[in-house]
């Protein structure tokens, strides 16, 4: 499944406000809400209590917060960059870059793969790069749709 799929240009946050990891996926949560057909604060807590299970701070500055729920039939992906960092729970330091993943519960296959093109595209250090040079909310959905395609 390609990444063109599931994030819709509505769902990428250019500058997000968060300062806390709590804040972080309470914010790309809320730009997601409308599209998971569960209340907003339950979602928080389900990926926060993921979070705190197993923390998803990737190399490079990026996280993948991620989720499933049964009431869900499709997979909700939401892109939010920080242009100051978000201590995370990453060894070598804040978060500038995360992908927010809700998935289905009876579709573990697609959900592992989508969690591995993410991290294929994010090893990329230019990707991420680029991401972080993006002007606007629209650079960075198009950079994300560019390295899609590469992947």
């Amino acid at each position: 499944m390609k990444i063109k799929e599931i994030l819709p240009k509505k769902n990428v946050i250019e500058s997000m406000r968060a300062r806390t990891r709590d804040e972080a996926v309470a914010e790309l949560v809320d730009i997601i809400a409308g599209q998971v057909p569960l209340a907003r604060d339950k979602l928080v807590r389900i990926l926060i209590e993921r979070e705190e299970q197993s923390p998803t701070a990737m190399t490079g500055g990026v996280a993948v917060p991620h989720g499933r729920i049964k009431e869900l039939d499709r997979f909700v992906l939401a892109l939010g960059r920080s242009k100051v960092g978000v201590p995370f729970g990453a060894k070598e330091g804040p978060i500038k870059i995360f992908f927010l993943l809700m998935a289905p519960t009876d579709d573990t296959v697609s959900h592992l793969k989508i969690l591995a093109r993410l991290a294929r595209m994010c090893r990329n250090s230019a990707f991420r790069d680029d991401l972080l040079a993006a002007k606007n909310a629209d650079e960075l959905f198009e950079r994300v749709m560019k390295e899609d395609e590469a992947v």
